[in-house]
């Protein structure tokens, strides 16, 4: 779908959720979660610009937080430092720490810099957003408690432009603590944003789309107890495992309207009533 182009079927209930999207507080829209493997895919991060670019043309301006799964795993390999993952979060040394938050800035930079192709409308963020303390003082990935500063954010929005943020966070400030780079999750830093703006929408953007089920079909809807089934039996694996997780866990926090789509899929979710990918409920 081409920039501004909507289907005819789409127009009627399309402007009613683009009336209703418009009567909100303008940072209480929707929080984006953005893998880092669709940054790194040039069909993929030019589907997404294009989407979010149309979303702003429209006057709403999603809070947009990304990841870089993808690009970290390179940016440590090329300088020699082992990574491993459990359950899709990464083991982070205090070596790969200081390295994160620069690969990341990159990936914020490639980002924004796609979205600003269709029009100056998106700012990127790197730093100063997220804290956490460490479960594991050993592993500088095991974040907790993770909090989102959103002024920034609010400010940026208000000057109509989508904020684009990186999931970089910083230990929290305790009392006789340096503060150093903690890798923070992109999943469970976008829960944390939503968390604090209580957004109406919580989208989280894959290549798949959808949680499979164990045939490899896509499943339109998903509770908790069946995602922890799906979990213990290994359906739900690897990174999949936090986005269901952290995912679950917003529904005790006044957000709703949960869903695990694509990219291509971002504007028919938004504005119709069928929606696309899974809905978590």
């Amino acid at each position: 779908m081409s920039q501004l182009e909507t289907p005819v079927w789409e127009a009627t209930e399309g402007q009613r959720y683009l009336d209703h999207f418009q009567c909100l507080e303008p940072h209480r829209f929707a929080v984006i979660k953005v893998g880092g493997e669709l940054i790194g895919s040039d069909e993929q991060l030019t589907i997404l610009a294009t989407e979010l670019a149309s979303l702003g043309a429209l006057g709403l301006f999603p809070v947009v937080v990304h990841g870089g799964g993808t690009q970290i795993d390179e940016g440590l390999k090329t300088a020699g430092i082992k990574s491993s993952k459990i359950n899709g979060v990464r083991v982070t040394s205090p070596e790969a720490a200081e390295l994160i938050p620069g690969i990341l800035a990159g990936v914020t930079e490639r980002f924004t810099r796609a979205v600003n192709h269709h029009g100056l409308i998106a700012q990127g963020i790197t730093e100063g957003i997220f804290s956490a303390v460490l479960t594991n003082s050993r592993d500088f990935g095991s974040a907790d408690k993770v909090v989102a500063r959103t002024e920034k954010v609010r400010e940026v929005i208000n000057q109509r432009n989508i904020p684009i943020i990186s999931c970089a966070g910083m230990l929290a400030v305790t009392e006789g603590q340096e503060i150093v780079p903690v890798n923070i999750n992109g999943d469970l830093a976008s829960v944390s944003m939503a968390r604090s703006l209580v957004p109406e929408k919580f989208i989280s953007l894959t290549t798949l789309g959808a949680v499979m089920n164990e045939h490899g079909e896509p499943l339109s809807s998903l509770s908790p107890d069946t995602a922890a089934q799906m979990i213990a039996a290994g359906t739900i694996n690897a990174g999949m495992i936090p986005k269901v997780v952290e995912a679950i866990k917003l529904l005790s926090s006044g957000v709703h309207d949960i869903v695990i789509t694509s990219p291509k899929a971002l504007l028919k979710e938004l504005f119709t009533d069928k929606g696309d990918g899974t809905l978590i409920q």
